[in-house]
């Protein structure tokens, strides 16, 4: 089972700004479309991982740092109709 890490403010201080979203996505849990933007470039990876979630095909998600390729992975995953099964990201930096 996974590590999962939460984010507590120090005594006496409130939890920093996106605190909880940190959180939650360390935890797994993204949920919804969490891509932004409704630009052409969006709509074009949208309909791209749509289409390639229906093919059990195993994918490379390559990219700068930065550019969202574990987003977008994550939301694949979440179309694929194995969704419940494990996902495991690898970090090759």
């Amino acid at each position: 089972m996974p590590a999962v890490i939460h984010d507590h403010p120090p005594p006496g201080r409130s939890a920093a700004p996106g605190a909880s979203e940190n959180a939650r996505l360390r935890e797994g849990h993204a949920t919804g479309d969490e891509f932004t933007g409704h630009s052409s470039a969006i709509n074009l990876v949208r309909a791209t991982l749509k289409r390639v979630a229906n093919t059990g095909s195993r994918v490379l998600i390559s990219g700068p740092a930065g550019a969202g390729k574990e987003v977008a992975a994550r939301l694949l995953q979440s179309w694929r109709p194995r969704a419940d099964e494990g996902f495991v990201t690898v970090n090759s930096a």
